[in-house]
């Protein structure tokens, strides 16, 4: 069974905690991991292979994080999070932990408390929010339904992710469906980062 998302706000809370920082303002990761791990922990690599664009590796006794130096920034960020999650994560079992330290590397970018207030300053925008925050609107929706807990569907060429509560959502095939042809109730939206990505919000 994967970490319930109340522990992923609180693990995230906690984290920058350690760092010496408050949650109400989002930190850069790289600089999250290496007031974690110290300094130098955090290393581009030209050649990295890695499939998610970064790894968590252990040198004599000490962690490290190595990401490929090509990235874009928003996928740099999102890699370095996700090893810090799974870092952070390590000791805990999970039936699925790529997923809960996906949701732990997306309240590391934009925690609870520091999404809310751009929430509240600027509504449910997300080319806004994830301006505000330096990554995808694909992660801004996802928070926009974890934080918030408003029914929302992410329909991506690859996958249908759901979150928030209140709301039955039809297998992934019906949602894939009613992205193509939305119904009442459900308010459609292509995603301007990444045509191929829309969501859909319970009104």
């Amino acid at each position: 069974m994967g970490i319930d998302q109340v522990d992923i706000e609180i693990e995230a809370g906690l984290l920058y905690r350690a760092a010496g920082v408050n949650s109400d303002v989002a930190a850069p990761p790289i600089w999250l991991a290496t007031q974690l791990l110290g300094v130098g922990a955090v290393l581009p690599i030209p050649s990295l292979r890695q499939s998610g664009g970064a790894c968590l590796a252990r040198v004599r006794g000490h962690y490290r994080i190595y990401y490929r130096d090509r990235l874009p920034p928003e996928r740099r960020d999102f890699a370095v999070a996700h090893e810090l999650a799974h870092w952070c994560l390590r000791a805990r079992e999970s039936t699925d932990i790529e997923a809960d330290c996906d949701l732990l590397a997306s309240a590391l970018i934009a925690p609870r408390s520091a999404f809310l207030a751009v929430l509240r300053k600027h509504g449910a925008r997300f080319p806004r929010l994830a301006e505000a925050f330096a990554t995808s609107e694909s992660l801004v929706a996802l928070r926009y339904g974890e934080t918030t807990l408003d029914p929302l569907a992410l329909v991506t060429p690859n996958a249908v992710r759901v979150r928030g509560a209140g709301y039955s959502w039809p297998s992934d095939s019906a949602i894939r469906e009613i992205a193509a042809r939305p119904r009442p109730g459900l308010r459609k939206a292509v995603l301007r980062d990444d045509a191929s990505r829309v969501t859909l919000r319970a009104v």
